[in-house]
């Protein structure tokens, strides 16, 4: 399944979610348990009961907790 998220596409694998852009190419992997739009250029997303936030326009970690690729 995929949902527009922004100008990003989330996709869901049915086991796991991960991010697309425009272009098809993936910024995160199918692995998260969730992932959340914060605001325009900041997502929150979850695995194993760890989070992080993400930023889409530079596609880094800016803090994420142990666990959380």
């Amino acid at each position: 399944h995929i949902t527009y998220l922004s100008d990003y596409i989330l996709v869901n694998d049915e086991r796991a979610f991960g991010l697309l852009d425009k272009k098809g190419n993936w910024l995160l992997p199918c692995m998260y348990s969730k992932i959340e739009l914060v605001d325009s250029t900041i997502l929150r997303v979850e695995i194993n009961n760890k989070f992080g936030y993400y930023n889409i326009i530079s596609c880094k970690f800016i803090w994420k907790e142990n666990g959380v690729n």
